[in-house]
């Protein structure tokens, strides 16, 4: 299951987050922008509060921070109190360098690097990260009032980095002015944690206090995929009808390198909602499945219909609310019609335990 990442700025808010379940308690001070380091005696307090059940981030300051001043930054933070500490990684030779240099800290500060989605992320610094001993790093945005991460970059874009991070062998985490209707389409990519300030607070605004209802409402956004209590009775359809997207896909040599046309359709049986009406958290959401097609056919060229298909239908039953998905996936290019294959899967056994909290715990030295 995906962590929750909740942005307090004091031992207060602190409780508040700890009460809505969530795993990771970030320390953060929203008037001094992104990564604007809180006051250490403001961390000490917040750590105090936590008690350790759960670790405490705090970020070393502003994503530009001079070399000079990193390393003293990251460990009067972790002096304060912080079990991890996020670090600003932008691009090029000179920000190798910068995270070589923080590797003795690395030994005994959990370190996360953030990179920032508009800024032109360069994944490729994410070995560099672990070979320098890092314990994770983090997707966010600089500017807060440009939009959410998903309009700055694509769900595939996220879905490379997260992967990048698992092969890296580092905790991965997405955040960025993230709202309750992104939930589902990141938490089906599988990030080891979502982080969120602006959509737990009042009227959405980063600057106001937490709101216990926002906060509870994105802890159960965060875990409705992975519920599996549903009562049987009736069903609710959802569905994506006549997506059309060009594609590489085909077995023959004239097919490849030569992008054709495809229509989707998928329908999905999810229980019906058992909440009030305009309640987001009972709703399975028709943009994982978009996700899900764009995701499948950009990774390459695809040789079978039926590979998409399948692809389609187990990124829709991750969501254990699925309990059955129809997908039909046509080539509109081969004749005058269409040729393509349509599946139906189920929902079956017991789902998986996900390793994604304890994985993220226990890298973070925590067991809570």
């Amino acid at each position: 299951m995906t962590a929750f990442l909740a942005s307090v700025v004091d031992a207060a808010e602190a409780a508040v987050a700890l009460d809505c379940g969530a795993d990771i308690v970030d320390c953060t001070d929203p008037s001094r922008g992104a990564l604007g380091a809180p006051t250490a005696g403001n961390v000490s307090s917040i750590a105090a509060r936590v008690a350790g059940k759960r670790p405490v981030s705090a970020a070393a300051g502003a994503p530009d921070l001079s070399k000079d001043l990193l390393a003293p930054a990251v460990a009067a933070m972790s002096a304060a109190g912080a079990d991890i500490v996020k670090v600003g990684v932008g691009a090029g030779a000179g920000w190798r360098n910068r995270i070589a240099a923080l590797a003795p800290l690395a030994r005994r500060t959990k370190l996360v690097g953030v990179f920032f989605a508009d800024r032109a992320p360069d994944f490729d610094l994410i070995g560099e990260l672990a070979a320098a001993g890092f314990a994770g790093a983090m997707l966010d945005t600089v500017d807060k009032t440009h939009g959410r991460f998903l309009e700055t970059l694509e769900a595939s874009d996220a879905a490379r980095f997260i992967e990048s991070c698992r092969n890296a062998g580092l905790v991965s985490g997405v955040a960025g002015s993230l709202e309750p209707p992104d939930v589902p389409r990141l938490v089906a990519l599988s990030p080891d944690f979502l982080g969120f300030r602006a959509a737990l607070c009042g009227a959405g605004d980063r600057r106001n206090a937490l709101d216990r209802d926002a906060v509870a409402a994105i802890r159960a956004l965060i875990d409705a995929g992975a519920r599996h209590d549903a009562e049987p009775g009736e069903c609710d359809r959802i569905f994506v009808r006549d997506f059309l997207i060009d594609a590489s896909i085909g077995v023959y040599n004239y097919e490849k390198g030569k992008p054709q046309r495809m229509r989707f359709n998928v329908e999905a049986d999810v229980p019906r909602a058992s909440r009030v009406r305009d309640d987001f958290r009972d709703v399975v959401s028709y943009d994982v499945f978009i996700d899900a097609i764009r995701l499948t056919l950009q990774s390459g060229h695809v040789k079978l219909v039926e590979t998409v298909a399948e692809e389609v239908a187990a990124a829709a039953l991750r969501d254990r609310r699925v309990k059955r998905v129809r997908v039909r996936v046509e080539k509109l290019d081969i004749i005058e019609g269409s040729v393509g294959v349509e599946i139906e899967r189920r929902q079956t056994g017991e789902p998986a335990r996900s390793p994604a909290l304890a994985r993220l715990l226990e890298k973070f030295g925590h067991g809570a």
